[in-house]
């Protein structure tokens, strides 16, 4: 099998505010708020000769099946993995490769 590979994929998005539900007096005036640029940025593993986007959550990293559950639990523990963390993504990365 292929190495494991980490990506990463900056990306902003265009959010609209949620406005409220009720409609403005015809007076010709409504004060809008203006949409704002979101950080939208994913990480992508690359394995398999496919691209993952990698979700944050532990429980769906385990049904990937690169690695054994109990292999990955102990792992992910010893290391205290947080998933949010780059550093801690690449040390995943290199964890997948040994295993794999």
């Amino acid at each position: 099998m292929d190495n494991v590979s980490l990506y990463y994929n900056p990306r902003k998005k265009l959010k609209k505010p949620i406005e409220a539900g009720r409609t403005v007096a015809n007076s010709g005036y409504g004060k809008t708020t203006n949409p704002e640029w979101v950080d939208d940025s994913a990480y992508i593993l690359h394995f398999k000769d496919k691209y993952v986007k990698l979700v944050m959550t532990h429980k769906k990293i385990i049904d990937l099946n690169l690695v054994k559950e109990d292999s990955y639990k102990s792992f992910r523990k010893k290391n205290k993995i947080n998933l949010k963390s780059e550093e801690d993504l690449i040390k995943l990365t290199h964890f997948f490769n040994k295993e794999i």
